[in-house]
């Protein structure tokens, strides 16, 4: 299968060496919504990236996006924890303060661990799931016109001037696109929230470069409550700790620079499991955030279940896939 839709595209490649994952061979993703097609690629040059990505952390991490059918429940939440926070106002500038993102969810009383919530996914048992904010990468942000660049640009600043009519709120956002009379809910009605960039943490030209932080409401893994796949009790977390191999490639043309990577069976296993009950239902089209360092990378949509072998497009410049490359290699196992 071959998609062709907005930029940032993981698809499959290859076979699986599992058989009963074979079926999964020609799994695809791609960020296209239910009215987009061929007409709609975006190919841009975002100018200079709104930050430095950090090359140190945690590493490669594939998480669901929340979206308004299935984690209504928790959105619901989340709006009325941050759109009222006047109870909590000190702790949201602390957090600002500390480059931190905002709080998800969470329980009353002084311990606040993160709120389960019940979800139900088509073709799939009930899950138990619970929420955390992630901010989004520079590249990210420019493929979802988030980025400073898009701000002067009238062909590219409808979502990036939307987004700051309602900063410190969590809202959805409205694709940016100049040629649409109606235009559909960014990620397909993920939840979004942007708050000046005040990181103490960074030098003030950085501080003032990046100038917004911008964050996503995801899943948390799941914990595995049957034992089938990880010991009983264990968060499904699918993390680099599965990962084989990594690799750039599309470096000679500019425009396609790339990242393939390889995880074993265990983090294909459970890959597979993930997208395999976030397939698309109806109309509805389910995001899968890939974080590096936690940060978002890319989000495209999971059109059908795919397993150990994958590729990452999106609006990247070849140092930037070089970078993350070389990184996310010193991370394999036998490395550092």
């Amino acid at each position: 299968m071959n998609l062709t839709g907005r930029p940032s595209i993981i698809r499959s490649v290859g076979r699986f060496s599992l058989p009963l994952l074979l079926a999964g061979a020609l799994g695809c993703w791609s960020r296209m919504g239910p009215h987009e097609g061929p007409r709609d690629r975006v190919h841009f040059n975002p100018g200079t990236p709104d930050f430095n990505f950090p090359l140190e952390g945690s590493g490669m991490e594939f998480r669901m996006l929340a979206n308004e059918v299935d984690d209504k429940a928790a959105m619901d939440e989340a709006r009325l924890l941050l759109n009222q926070p006047d109870g909590i106002k000190a702790e949201l500038d602390e957090l600002q303060r500390n480059g931190l993102p905002p709080p998800a969810p969470r329980s009353a009383g002084p311990n606040k661990t993160p709120r389960q919530f019940r979800i139900f996914l088509p073709a799939a048992k009930p899950s138990q799931v619970s929420y955390s904010w992630v901010e989004l990468g520079p590249s990210e942000r420019a493929v979802l016109g988030l980025d400073n660049t898009a701000k002067n640009d009238p062909q590219r600043n409808a979502t990036w001037n939307e987004a700051a009519g309602v900063r410190g709120k969590a809202t959805h956002l409205t694709e940016g696109l100049a040629d649409r009379l109606v235009r559909d809910k960014l990620l397909l009605g993920a939840l979004f929230f942007s708050r000046e960039c005040k990181n103490q943490e960074l030098p003030e030209d950085e501080r003032k470069k990046k100038a917004v932080d911008y964050f996503v409401l995801a899943r948390n893994p799941e914990i595995d409550n049957e034992g089938l796949i990880l010991p009983h009790g264990k968060a499904k977390a699918i993390t680099g700790e599965y990962l084989l191999d990594v690799r750039s490639g599309g470096l000679e043309r500019p425009a396609q620079p790339k990242i393939f990577f390889t995880l074993n069976d265990l983090g294909g296993k459970l890959l597979h499991e993930l997208t395999e009950k976030n397939c698309p239902s109806n109309w509805i089209r389910r995001h899968l955030a890939i974080l590096v360092n936690g940060l978002v990378i890319a989000a495209p949509t999971v059109n059908s279940p795919i397993a150990s072998n994958g590729m990452i497009t999106g609006n990247f410049s070849r140092q930037e896939v070089e970078s993350l490359v070389n990184f996310l290699r010193g991370k394999l196992p036998g490395h550092g």
